[in-house]
């Protein structure tokens, strides 16, 4: 992410792409930019982002660094050389005035007219050397008043310096001071290394308003399982999708809670800010339209070629495993008379009863009715879906559209799940509400017998009418969708 300052470019030195093992997961390798007396600078003037004065601001970095010394540069602006509180370097370093913040004026810790600012317990320093040979994430915020700085998350020291900062906009040969990784810049220019970091850079962000402990907090929280633990989990993702390599790069590692309601696919990039919107990137050979695998979904790739690659899960709803508008015509659907009458069939068309619906649903030309025109008396027929492949589901729901016209308390419907191979009954009928007299199309759903699912299936609408004579036209039923959830 460039943010303001755009793009960073080595202006000294030659940055390259390092690995350091996870802290708490050493099988995992994290990747950074090494500096060792390198300089990377931003395509812009800090005064452009308003890096200047007494700015207020939050500086966080993750870091890896074996053995720091006394004062060593992540992020820097300004430029050193005095006045008092003329330059603004992020330190990693040892010593006790000025191992975190350099602002030039490294007196005594009690004066705040020397801001100079170490880390640990009033300075000491002796904190910060605990981050040796680790990922560490350090922030630093000033509010105008008061620096403080923050070990992986927690608040670690603080001095107060009302007003005093007025850090240059300027170099000595009149060159506009420029944002820096890595080292500190003198006097005179940007061309050259003072306080050089030692170690790798993993994150920076510089941002132009003070944060606050909370939210130093919770920025650590969000970053840690990838420096920690070796996985990487967006923010705000719901499916705490993972990317880890437990070979130290070799294999990547993906892993996400999943649903039977959906499928996935990952994606990648090489430039996510070229291109912001996953739906565009490139689908990773072997992992499209992934079926899911409850609770979780676990898959593995060899590691693509290039040094810096994003990935991102994309998932979306599964297709139905049955649907049919009936607009196509009888797609397979088979009808039974199961009384002696056939006063009624299940006839698949345009309904037109005394009463109840004229078109299908939506205006359509087509759906299944209990006689296009009025049923009959004493009938029990009933109407079979193609067979459906439930193999592998957790759960299932059948969806339709429905018109309710029969006598309102005599006549039944009902919903049954049967094997397909041998049609025995799976799970207990449900009933459909008949003593409703519907004026229009409505929708209807039935959840799936846990004893239909793993099976192939019909599933049957069965009608059944009393003796007596009405003009009604029963039910008629469109629209059907059988999805997994």
């Amino acid at each position: 992410n460039q943010g303001q300052a755009g793009e960073f470019s080595t202006l000294i030195g030659q940055v390259e792409v390092v690995s350091h093992p996870a802290n708490d997961n050493p099988d995992v390798q994290v990747q950074g930019l090494a500096f060792e007396g390198d300089k990377m600078t931003a395509a812009v003037a800090a005064s452009t982002v308003g890096l200047e004065g007494n700015q207020s601001y939050t500086v966080r970095a993750w870091v890896y660094n074996t053995d720091f010394g006394n004062e060593e540069t992540i992020v820097s602006w300004g430029r050193r050389g005095g006045p008092l509180g003329s330059n603004a370097q992020f330190n990693q370093g040892a010593h006790p005035t000025f191992g975190a913040i350099g602002h030039w004026g490294g007196g005594p810790v009690t004066n705040p007219a020397e801001p100079d600012v170490g880390w640990g317990p009033n300075g000491t320093g002796t904190d910060i050397l605990e981050t040796r040979g680790r990922w560490a994430q350090l922030a630093y915020v000033y509010d105008g008043l008061v620096d403080r700085v923050y070990i992986d998350g927690e608040f670690n020291n603080e001095e107060e310096h009302p007003n005093l900062l007025d850090v240059h906009g300027v170099y000595q040969d009149g060159s506009p001071t420029l944002l820096c990784l890595g080292a500190g810049s003198d006097a005179g220019g940007a061309n050259n290394t003072p306080q050089a970091f030692s170690g790798t850079i993993a994150l920076v962000e510089v941002h132009d308003e003070p944060w606050t402990n909370e939210e130093i907090q919770a920025a650590f929280e969000r970053e840690r399982p990838l420096f920690f633990d070796g996985v990487s989990i967006s923010e705000g993702d719901l499916y705490g999708f993972t990317v880890s390599s437990a070979d130290g790069g070799g294999t990547i590692d993906f892993q996400w809670n999943s649903s039977g309601a959906e499928v996935y696919t990952i994606v990648t990039t090489e430039d996510p800010a070229g291109s912001p919107d996953p739906n565009l990137w490139t689908p990773v050979a072997g992992l499209e339209n992934l079926a899911a695998t409850p609770p979780l979904n676990s898959h593995s790739i060899a590691r693509p070629a290039g040094d810096l690659r994003f990935f991102k899960l994309v998932a979306g709803p599964v297709p139905a495993l049955f649907s049919d508008d009936l607009e196509g015509g009888n797609n397979g659907w088979t009808t039974l008379v199961n009384d002696e009458a056939s006063n009624t069939v299940w006839e698949l068309g345009t309904p037109g009863g005394t009463t109840g619906p004229l078109s299908g649903s939506g205006d359509s030309g087509t759906a299944w009715s209990t006689n296009l025109g009025d049923y009959g008396p004493d009938s029990d027929v009933a109407l079979r879906t193609p067979a459906i492949d439930l193999s592998g589901l957790g759960g299932a729901v059948l969806k339709f559209d429905q018109y309710r016209d029969a006598d309102g308390f005599a006549d039944a419907a009902f919903v049954r799940f049967l094997r397909a191979s041998d049609e025995v009954q799976l799970g207990a009928e449900i009933p459909i509400e008949m003593g409703t007299l519907d004026t229009d199309w409505n929708p209807s759903s039935v959840t799936v017998p846990a004893e239909a699912l793993g099976e192939t299936i019909l599933v049957e609408f069965r009608f059944v009418s009393d003796g007596s004579v009405d003009a009604f036209s029963g039910l008629s039923l469109d629209n059907f969708e059988l999805s997994a959830e």
